[in-house]
């Protein structure tokens, strides 16, 4: 029995470090074309974040299904074209719950965006947990504050992901060049939605009033 222990802790080792190696790597060599259309995807959520909401919440929620599909099937034994079913059919699920219920969908994409600044930052030094608890509350405020917060957590979200993408692609060394432009990119990117958002609630209040 400890033999097979044994075994099976080398084994995970081993791997977490290949995974490691390879996670190094692909980072260590982002291909131009890559930076480009992260770059692009960036300014896309920075700038219509509110608009591609529902698109932002089906992914993310076939993303979390997935991943939940993932461990039903691990802990029931499925394997083989079970296993992809069940991981596709919970992605399915849990992406269309996320597209036709916005405020679920909102929660998803708000505590995805927050928990995934702790997954790209590895030397963090912040536990999980708390992590975790901050991803749940700004999920909940959100819910609450929904347009506002969807702006605001996508702008800053999409432009930093432009800013890095973009400090990259001119090879500017060290991650202060790609924060600044980032930092620029979300301002302009939060105003825009603002503005959008205001004028879209304009043309409401000016239909009611006719009517």
């Amino acid at each position: 029995m400890e033999q097979v222990l044994s075994s099976g802790s080398s084994m995970i080792t081993e791997a977490s470090g290949n995974a490691r190696e390879i996670a190094e790597q692909i980072g260590a060599q982002p291909t131009l074309e890559g930076l480009i259309v992260t770059g692009i995807v960036g300014l896309l959520i920075c700038f219509f974040g509110l608009k591609l909401i529902r698109l932002q919440a089906a992914l993310v929620g076939f993303l979390m299904g997935a991943l939940i599909g993932i461990g039903v099937a691990w802990t029931a034994g499925i394997s083989g074209l079970t296993f992809a079913i069940v991981v596709f059919a919970c992605g399915a699920v849990l992406a269309a719950l996320s597209f036709f219920l916005y405020k679920f969908g909102v929660f998803c994409v708000v505590f995805c965006v927050c928990l995934g600044v702790q997954i790209a930052d590895p030397q963090s030094t912040l536990p999980l947990v708390i992590v975790l608890v901050i991803a749940l509350i700004l999920a909940i405020v959100a819910v609450i504050f929904v347009e506002p917060a969807i702006i605001i957590c996508t702008g800053i979200s999409g432009g930093v992901t432009a800013g890095i993408s973009a400090a990259a692609a001119m090879g500017l060394e060290g991650i202060w060049p790609g924060y600044a432009i980032g930092a620029v990119a979300a301002i302009l990117g939060m105003v825009v939605q603002f503005m959008m958002h205001s004028r879209k609630v304009g043309k409401k209040e000016k239909v009611y009033a006719e009517q």
